[in-house]
């Protein structure tokens, strides 16, 4: 299925599209995150996680200058300056609404089975609710 996304910058569409794909050219797991800045940045696996980690902090300075660091990653990767400040806005706007994979799956499967439950076992489903 191809990425159905807003352009992030022109420059860079084409090397996001394999780590959006999954996900149809949407920022949703902070696992994309860790790998744009791996792939983009030149991040290391534990660079990544603080990279990660640093974006989603409420503290102002400390975000400012992550994203200073990993716009200067790009830039050294070879990507224009636009296209890294574009990219940095990008992730810091979309890290706030991401969620982890595994949480995100784990609460998937619960919904899922609760919903099976419910629809093919009402009467059970009901006696349990009430009896918790």
């Amino acid at each position: 299925m191809p990425v159905e996304s807003l352009s992030v910058h022109p420059e860079l569409d084409r090397d996001l599209a394999p780590i959006l794909e999954e996900t149809r050219g949407l920022l949703v797991y902070q696992e994309q995150a860790m790998q744009v800045a791996r792939s983009f940045a030149g991040m290391s696996y534990d660079e990544a996680e603080l990279c990660r980690r640093d974006m989603m902090s409420t503290l102002e300075h400390v975000r400012v200058n992550r994203l200073r660091e990993f716009a200067a990653g790009v830039e050294a990767s070879g990507y224009s300056k636009e296209a890294a400040e574009a990219l940095s806005e990008w992730i810091s706007e979309g890290l706030f609404h991401a969620t982890c994979k595994a949480h995100a799956t784990s609460c998937a499967l619960i919904t899922y089975w609760g919903a099976y439950l419910k629809a093919h076992f009402p009467v059970e489903f009901d006696e349990a609710r009430r009896a918790q």
